[in-house]
This record gives structure tokens, sequence and C-alpha cells, in this order.
């Protein structure tokens, strides 16, 4: 079936179909594909359309009241496809050890291992359009094209590998055969507003129209296949049994969000830029894009009791470009990487370590109804990110651990914001809202069970990386991809 305009259906208008998604990103994209396959009938619901527009964009407007964040309307995309709209395509999986208890945490790990998930990552990793092996090494990828790595201590850091996607955009990359589907309907300018509780189960989801006109899709089962943000929105702004939010009855809804803080201020005094030319540039193998990176090794991470960590190596010329386009510091990125070139003498080169780090899930790190609202009515959203001493802890740890392994090697001197224990300069997020709804056997330390279904709802079940229990450093979307495929067998399984 074609893509429709749910603006064109008669207000009043209900639908019905064994399983409705809400979202079209990539998790209900590959969902709705996955279930159509066996001929189960979908409905997927977009709330924006092929195209971005600012009236759409505007209800992911909300408040910052905790760390210093992005504004939230820009840190997401509502529009067919979700995130792979301003997606830069990196991927990798969850190490084995992000699986396991986070570190200096009162919380559980993932309730099943990395292993798991292995066939769902090499799938997921397909679908990306990337090496499927899972291969890490950056032992393996450098033999390969004969690049050379930096010598460190294997027990300290370790050089593996980021992959990089094109970057697929799943929208045009798979919409089109979602489209063709004989079993599934595809709605955008679908705004989910309420999500109707009767008896233990969610009997329907209401979408609303700017111009007041409201519809009905009643299904089997739901799944929440929207992001970090989004996906406690609309269980708290649905009254469920207890009035204050479905899912929510023991306070867990919006509570442990998670970012990967990023340090991007450290920087590399060097003699030989050359030396790093396997970290600076990326490289191509047989379609398989990859750049290295710097790891901390278990070992390590489990002695000093911090969380996970890597480093970027990256060009001062392509650091500032990076950022200055990207990030909202803007002119002061590009300052400071002009004060940075000045320190350097004419037979020293600067290299950016940009380090990327795990957040421990911390209850008090949360998203909350606003008072403001939007024009549907809806209370927005507000973001109370809060960083834990650990994460502090493990920041200061992974630059002076690459530093001291630099300088050992004799590669150059780290001038990194850590002296004293200090962080003077900001920390960044990544654009990844995770933990939200997270993953927990136990109802009162989490919102959804090992099978993705929302505790004490028979029918509701979420695809979303607000279901991370921990979140490691690496980019969500591969993890994301891989439980929405366990959670496809899941449904199949179970619709059977």
């Amino acid at each position: 079936m074609a893509i429709r305009d749910a603006r064109d259906l008669a207000p009043g208008e209900e639908l019905t179909a064994d399983i409705c998604i809400i979202g079209a990103g990539p998790a209900g994209i590959v969902l709705g594909l996955e279930l159509a396959r066996t001929g189960i009938e979908v409905v997927v619901l977009e709330g924006g359309g092929e195209e971005r527009s600012d009236e759409s964009q505007d209800l992911y407007r909300g408040e910052n009241i905790g760390e210093d964040y992005f504004e939230l309307d820009l840190t997401r995309v509502r529009q067919f496809g979700g995130s792979t709209n301003h997606w830069e395509g990196y991927c990798r999986p969850l190490d084995r050890e992000d699986f396991d208890r986070p570190p200096a945490a009162d919380l559980e790990g993932w309730p099943f291992s990395r292993s798991e998930l292995i066939d769902h990552y090499r799938e997921a990793s397909r679908l990306c359009e990337i090496d499927d092996s899972l291969e890490l090494s950056g032992e393996h990828w450098a033999s390969r094209v004969g690049a050379g790595l930096i010598d460190m201590e294997p027990t300290t850091v370790r050089s593996e590998v980021l992959f990089r996607s094109p970057p697929t955009n799943f929208a045009r990359r798979y919409g089109p055969e979602l489209a063709e589907a004989d079993s599934v309907s595809i709605y955008l300018h679908a705004n989910v507003v309420e999500l109707t509780w009767e008896q233990d189960r969610v009997s329907s989801v209401r979408i609303a129209h700017f111009n007041g006109a409201t519809q009905t899709i009643t299904a089997s089962k739901f799944v929440l296949a929207v992001g970090g943000l989004e996906v406690p929105r609309l269980l708290l702004v649905s009254p469920g049994p207890h009035g204050n939010g479905i899912g929510n009855q023991h306070d867990q809804v919006g509570r442990y969000f998670m970012e990967h803080p990023h340090l991007i201020t450290p920087h590399l005094v060097t003699h030989d830029l050359d030396q790093f030319s396997f970290y600076t540039e990326e490289t191509v193998i047989e379609n398989t894009r990859l750049i290295g990176i710097l790891t901390l090794s278990p070992e390590l991470r489990s002695a000093r009791a911090i969380g996970n960590a890597t480093a970027v190596l990256q060009t001062a010329s392509n650091f500032g470009q990076r950022w200055s386009d990207a990030d909202p510091l803007g002119k002061g990125v590009r300052s400071l990487v002009g004060g940075l070139n000045d320190l350097t003498s004419p037979e020293q080169e600067l290299l950016n370590v940009r380090f990327i780090t795990e957040q421990v899930p911390n209850a008090r790190s949360r998203v909350v109804l606003s008072s403001h609202h939007d024009p549907f009515g809806l209370p927005r959203i507000a973001l109370d990110w809060q960083l834990h001493p650990i994460d502090y802890h493990t920041i200061r740890k992974a630059v002076e651990t690459v530093g001291t392994q630099l300088a050992n090697a004799g590669l150059g001197r780290l001038n990194a914001p850590t002296h004293g224990g200090l962080l003077p300069y900001r920390i960044l997020g990544g654009n990844h809202h995770m933990g939200t709804t997270r993953l927990s056997e136990d109802p009162t330390r989490g919102v959804v069970d090992a099978s993705l279904r929302v505790h004490g709802v028979e029918n509701l079940y979420i695809a979303s990386s607000s279901v991370f229990p921990t979140g490691g450093w690496a980019n969500p979307t591969l993890t994301i991809l891989a439980l929405t495929l366990r959670l496809a067998d899941h449904l199949k399984e179970s619709s059977g």
C-alpha cells in the first residue's frame, strides 16, 4: 500500500490493525518490514512528513532544566526516517562488558548477554550497509591496508575501529519496500496524542491534526518506536490506570536519562601527523568505511571502577569544521581551534582528541512533563540531565590514561582540561537519548521486561534507545536495530 497522509482521513474515522507501530524512524521502518513478511496487518504512524516542516518540528520543543544541553527540537527530527535524516552514520555494537552491572551503581545490567544479540547485530549491520563481521580489532583492519598503529599497552588502551554507514537514510533506502507491502499502511502527519487504557491493555491510540480533527487506531498490539525523549512523553501524557502515566506505577517512566558525554577540548601537540593516519583518515576496505579509535581496556575500567570511553583523533581543521557546522558552540569552536594552532611552533603539529564516554544510569537524570503545552494541549517535556560523580571520574581517567600512553610512546603531549581534577570546559552530548524506559525484569527498577513489553500492560512494547539499561559509549543506532529485530521475532512468534 502507498504512503498516505493522515490529514486526508475523515474526522472521527477509525482504523484497525493487528499491530500499530508509532514512529517511522529506523526502528519503526525495520519492524514494519519484518512483520510485513509474515502477512501481519500493520499500521505505521509517523508524526512528521516526508520533508521537514517547522510546524511539525515545533512539537519537539521543550525545556532544559539540568545540565546545559541542545535545544530539544534541534536534537531530534520529526520526519519519515527519523534520526537517519541527520545521522552521520557512525555504527558500533555495545561491548560485551556494557551488558553487565554499571560501575558503582545499585542497578542491574541487561537481563541478557550480548551473545543473544549477535545474529541481530549482524543483520542490523547489513541494514546500515556496514561490515557485518562485528570485528572491532584495530590490528585486524590496519593489517589489511598496511597501516601503522599507535604502540599502546593492550591491557590499558587498545586500538579498535568505529564503522561508518554511507549514512543510510532509512526512509529513502527502505521506505519504498515498506510502502509496497500489502499488509502495511503508513500514515504521515499522524500526531499521536494519547494511548487509551482499558483493562490492563492499550485499546487504541488517538491521532490529532492542527485543524482540530482526530482519528482512532485500534490494534491487538502497539509498539512505541520513537526516541528516548518522546517515548516517556507519550506514556506520561496518557493517564493509564493510576492517573500518572501508562507503565508508571512505580514512578520509573522518564528516569535514568543517559547521554554520551563528549569532551572536545583536549589536543595533542606532536611532531608527525602521518603516524596517526589510521585514526584521522577514513579507511575504505571493500565498501566498508571505518576509522581507528583508542578505547580503554576492560581490565583498566574494572580496576578503576569507571565507565566505558573512547578517544577519537581528528586533525585541527577537521575538528573545527565538524563542530562549527554541527554544534551550537559555533564561533567559539572556530576561535578555540585558531587559538590552539597559535600555540604550536612551526615544527609542531596539532591533533584534537575527542573523548566520548559512558554515563552511568542515574534516577535523578530524567524527563518530566513541563507546565508549557503544545498546540494540541499536551504538556511539553522538560529534560533534567544530571551527571553522576562517576561520570566526571570516567572523563578524567580516560583523558589521563590516553594522555599518559601517548606520552610514554613518545607521540606527543596531550593538553587536557583536567588539571587538579577539574573540568573547566563544557561537556557536550551526542544527541543520544537513552534509558528513560529502562529494561529490567524488576518493575520497580524499570519500565519494560526482557521482551520489551511494558510492565503491567499486556500489549504495549517499546523499540527505542529509551529501553537501554546501560549505554556504553557507542552510538546507539546499531543496538536499537538489533533490539528491534529481536522484538520482531517475538511479535511474529506470539502472533502466529
